[in-house]
């Protein structure tokens, strides 16, 4: 399931990066900044839904995480990523 998202999400499908958003936080430990990443990238894509999850987010990150988060998504869809 983690493949077929990851493509969409490399196609450009906001919901497939929502979806990779709730699998980040649902690891343990949970990925905070590959979900803020993905968030914003779904919200950017026009996926409304993502958005309350992305104010969320943000509202509880510290600014060292979104910085992070803010370098990870240029990357996104990278080997590995």
């Amino acid at each position: 399931a983690r493949a077929r998202l990851l493509r969409a999400a490399r196609a450009g499908d906001g919901a497939a990066d929502h979806a990779l958003a709730l699998r980040a936080l649902a690891g343990d430990p949970p990925d905070m900044v590959e979900a803020v990443a993905r968030c914003r990238r779904a919200v950017a894509r026009g996926y409304a839904p993502a958005r309350a999850l992305l104010d969320q987010l943000s509202a509880a990150a510290d600014p060292g995480l979104l910085q992070a988060a803010t370098a990870r998504e240029p990357v996104l869809d990278t080997p590995g990523n």
